[in-house]
């Protein structure tokens, strides 16, 4: 759709941070809990009716947001992290935060034919690492091309 349309489509993907950890903890069933409750979080964070949001595997979500640039993806990354925050889930083993905190990994393409979904995905999959090897609970985004003006 996007690649018909020539409008823009974002992805953020998102981990909880030291999930692992919280599991071991609070045990499986509230890993459960804690998934539900994040992911409900989430579906505030991004509610147009064709923004679409899926559990990526484990503890990771991921968020496509048709016709949404750069800009507006940053805003709604903002958006999940402060929502995830407000949810104020206890989470006595992150050595980050005594609450539940998400990093993201996110990016904003014009699908072209020859553009790959999957090394699109890939890129994203790569900024959500940065993001935790920055430290966690943060966003990195990819840096946007270059414009005209940019080039002179």
């Amino acid at each position: 759709s996007a690649q018909r349309s020539g409008l823009p489509l974002s992805v953020i993907l998102l981990d909880i941070d030291y999930f692992k950890q919280y599991n071991d903890h609070y045990g499986h069933i509230g890993g459960d809990d804690c998934l539900r409750a994040v992911a409900q979080a989430l579906t505030q964070a991004a509610n147009r009716p064709r923004d679409f949001l899926a559990r990526f595997g484990g503890e990771e979500f991921i968020l496509l947001l048709p016709e949404t640039d750069e800009v507006a993806a940053r805003q709604i990354a903002e958006r999940c992290r402060l929502l995830i925050r407000t949810c104020r889930i206890p989470h006595e083993r992150s050595p980050i935060s005594p609450l539940v905190t998400v990093s993201l990994g996110g990016g904003t393409v014009v699908p072209r034919s020859a553009e790959l979904a999957l090394d699109f995905i890939g890129r994203i999959d790569r900024l959500l690492y940065r993001a935790k090897q920055n430290g966690r609970d943060r966003a990195e985004f990819a840096e946007p091309p270059a414009g005209p003006a940019d080039q002179a």
